[in-house]
């Protein structure tokens, strides 16, 4: 994935982060990682082909709220659309991913980034209270 420094304003690829909700509010680029050893910094110079960088919050594979109309919010996951073969759609306008619903039955849909939030959930309801000690 692909994040900004806000000290430079280089996009740099980072490994460390999967997705988007990962990635901290401020990032620079010595908190990128060139390997193991060695740490980036801002006098790198960008890739010159920065194509691959979108603003997609979500990739395959991320756990989501997802929100449909007349439905309440429900467990899904981002993944390839069967048919399409993308996970996301229209980033540069009205961005869209495809996730498909935890359940019995598999159901599947396109959904607009603001009908979708990273999976979390709320401590209340952790596993402390379920957990079984034997």
């Amino acid at each position: 994935m692909s994040v900004e420094c806000e000290k430079c304003n280089k996009w740099r690829v980072v490994k460390e982060y999967q997705e988007m909700c990962e990635v901290p509010e401020y990032f620079e680029c010595s908190m990128w990682s060139l390997s193991d050893e060695e740490k980036g910094n801002c006098y790198i110079p960008q890739l010159e082909d920065d194509s691959e960088f979108t603003n997609e919050l979500y990739t395959p594979g991320s756990l989501v709220w997802a929100k449909m109309k007349g439905h309440p919010r429900w467990p899904a996951m981002v993944e390839d659309d069967p048919i399409q073969l993308l996970y996301c759609k229209n980033l540069d306008t009205d961005p869209r991913y495809h996730v498909v619903f935890f359940g019995k039955k598999v159901t599947r849909t396109w959904l607009a980034d603001r009908n979708l939030e990273p999976f979390s959930i709320p401590p209340s309801v952790c596993i402390p209270q379920y957990l079984v000690y034997i």
